[in-house]
């Protein structure tokens, strides 16, 4: 088991650019299995205003995400949408901690 190093990371970039439309359904067919939370999260960004062209960079960025950690041999528990919400919550309160009050 390797770890999630930036050369990891830059390798699996290069694996996904080099798969076709069909090998990168796959891939998102494996993410829906292992990590279904994450898939929905950004499959449901055009409900929140976000258009297909907009949407190819999240789905790029899971798909990396996801093949960098295939290459490091490393799973991740399934991130539930308890995770994500507490998640989601702190990044509002360092958003609030970080806007300047005027």
């Amino acid at each position: 088991m390797t770890l999630l190093t930036q050369a990891v990371m830059v390798r699996a970039n290069i694996d996904v650019d080099r798969m076709s439309a069909q090998q990168k359904v796959e891939l998102a067919d494996e993410i829906y299995v292992q990590q279904p939370n994450l898939l929905a999260s950004i499959l449901v960004l055009p409900r929140y205003g976000v258009d297909m062209l907009q949407l190819e960079v999240p789905i790029h960025v899971l798909l990396v995400a996801f093949q960098a950690m295939k290459h490091c041999g490393r799973a991740l528990p399934t991130i539930s949408e308890d995770v994500q919400e507490t998640c989601l919550q702190r990044k509002r309160g360092l958003k609030a901690l970080l806007t300047p009050s005027g």
